[in-house]
């Protein structure tokens, strides 16, 4: 409790006289009563009391409900208020030594956060073969994604990476060759941050002049804290590289895994190469598994950003037989070791998804061979046993970790076509899955493209494009989750809906606070300018 000084001016003073018919001590007299008040989510709401007494007075907050004080003094400040705050009373007592005055009780109004009117374009106008965006979020809740823009071929796609700062400013730097010849394509984006908002992108620059090789690239972004390191080319020249993914290891290192074989050699391999800042950045290639008569796809790799890594892909026989398989390199350890990889799946199994979190959480989804989804959970032991979490999928399922090991994933289930989209979670308190909840449901529209992310507080983000009837136009809409009971709020337009227009290939980025970043292409109504372009949920 706060104590207050006797307020001495001839208006207080005469006040207080009044209201208590003369000079004796009395209980203290609300000058100003507090006000009802309104802020957005996320933000903080203040309030304000004035209060005279004829001798020594405190003044105490009460929240409606509340058993205990939530605040002293003439003000408070109560935030980032959540959706839960709405509609919360607040009360100020003053007391002296004859007693207390209460004041009239003031109402918080709460808005839900609400995406840009008016999406903005990036800057960066992107050739027509444009078709893929990637975003994440880093610890300073700056929004970071890659991109395909322009390069110095007419009709050819270059690698871009950009980033909006959590104060609002924009950049974009280009980071494929210039002089990349007219015949190579870059395709197949990944993009990762650090915990200080260093950012690796890689991507698979394929040409189709060199015996359709195909090589993977990466760059490093420092955005103005240290020197950026331009592209590098990962992978043997003239091999055939692919599906790059990649993972940020610890502060200033980052791991790059992707397939590789070399033309007349019936060995695939799955290979990644470290990055650290400073020096020579790059370390050599290692083969973390490298297989004859077996073909190898969708190699992932995830960490807890401190050593800890796991990388895991599929293999599959000539029977198309499935299997994942995975290998960990433990913290402090340079190498993957000579071992033999493990079986993640049962046979039959394919087209892994794995989230790694700081608390060396993990998980791993995989399909089986009528695409129902199955998930094993990493502990900081191992792996636990596998368990079936939803019926068949006709797309890969959006997957998200959150710190405290819930896991999120939304899907187009086959049996409803792509005109459903679903969603499942885990809960580690009661260790078990929950049943399918419909994010949207339509007539006629067909759903693609969906993705899901984590806030700090564990409310999500479900984001996808929608196209309307035969070839009508394509928006992106998005819904939200609220942990604690809430559960989910309307949907959301995040895109406008306009004839002859196709608002395409969206990504989605949540920051720790909640504010969000959706991503996507602006498709012109002749179809051949696609701009990326970005509204925010704040």
């Amino acid at each position: 409790m706060q104590s207050r000084r006797w307020f001495s001016t001839a208006l207080a003073t005469a006040a207080l006289l009044a209201a208590c018919g003369g000079s004796d001590p009395t209980t203290p007299f609300i000058v100003t009563e507090p006000a009802d008040t309104t802020v957005g989510e996320g933000g903080t709401a203040n309030f304000a009391v004035e209060a005279v007494s004829s001798d020594a007075m405190t003044t105490d907050w009460w929240r409606a409900g509340a058993s205990t004080a939530v605040g002293s003094g003439d003000n408070l400040s109560v935030g980032p208020v959540t959706l839960y705050d709405d509609a919360a009373a607040f009360t100020a007592v003053a007391t002296n030594a004859q007693g207390s005055t209460t004041s009239r009780a003031a109402t918080l109004t709460v808005t839900p956060r609400q995406w840009s009117a008016s999406p903005q374009a990036s800057g960066v106008a992107s050739e027509g073969s444009a078709n893929e965006i990637v975003g994440v979020t880093d610890a300073q809740g700056n929004f970071v994604f890659a991109f395909y823009g322009p390069s110095a071929t007419p009709g050819r796609s270059g690698i871009w990476a950009g980033r909006r700062t959590a104060a609002g400013s924009f950049s974009a730097n280009q980071l494929s060759s210039t002089t990349d010849a007219a015949s190579a394509a870059p395709m197949e984006l990944r993009v990762a941050v650090d915990t200080n908002g260093t950012t690796i992108v890689a991507w698979r620059r394929r040409d189709v002049g060199l015996n359709n090789a195909s090589e993977i690239y990466a760059a490093v972004q420092q955005w103005g804290a240290g020197p950026d390191v331009a592209p590098v080319r990962l992978s043997a020249q003239g091999d055939f590289a692919m599906e790059p993914d990649v993972a940020a290891t610890g502060p200033g290192q980052f791991e790059v895994v992707w397939t590789e074989a070399t033309l007349g050699n019936p060995q695939i391999r799955v290979v990644t190469r470290a990055f650290t800042l400073g020096g020579a950045p790059w370390a050599g290639p290692q083969t973390v598994a490298a297989v004859t008569g077996v073909n190898v796809t969708g190699p992932r790799i995830a960490s807890d950003g401190a050593g800890r890594v796991w990388a895991a892909w599929s293999e599959y026989t000539q029977s198309n037989v499935y299997t994942v398989y995975g290998k960990e390199r433990t913290a402090g350890a340079s190498t993957w070791g000579g071992g033999a990889a493990t079986a993640l799946s049962a046979a039959g199994h394919s087209a892994p998804q794995m989230k790694m979190n700081a608390n060396g959480q993990g998980v791993l989804t995989f399909s089986d061979s009528i695409g129902r989804v199955h998930a094993r959970l990493l502990t900081p032991t191992g792996w636990a046993a596998a368990q079936y979490v939803a019926n068949a999928h006709i797309v890969a399922p959006a997957v998200a970790l959150h710190a405290d090991g819930r896991i999120a994933i939304a899907s187009l289930s086959v049996g409803t076509g792509q005109n459903t989209l679903y969603h499942w979670s885990y809960d580690p308190g009661n260790q078990a899955w929950s049943s399918a909840s419909v994010v949207r449901a339509t007539t006629g529209a067909s759903i693609g493209a969906p993705s899901v992310r984590f806030d700090a507080a564990g409310n999500e983000v479900v984001l996808w494009s929608e196209t309307q009837t035969g070839n009508g136009p394509v928006q992106v809409n998005a819904r939200r989750f609220i942990t604690g009971g809430m559960g989910w709020l309307a949907q959301a337009a995040v895109s406008p809906l306009v004839t002859g227009e196709a608002h395409t290939n969206p990504a989605l980025a949540v920051a720790a606070d909640g504010t969000s970043m959706a991503l996507w292409y602006h498709v012109s109504n002749q179809g051949q300018s696609r701009v990326p372009v970005y509204a925010l949920l704040r």
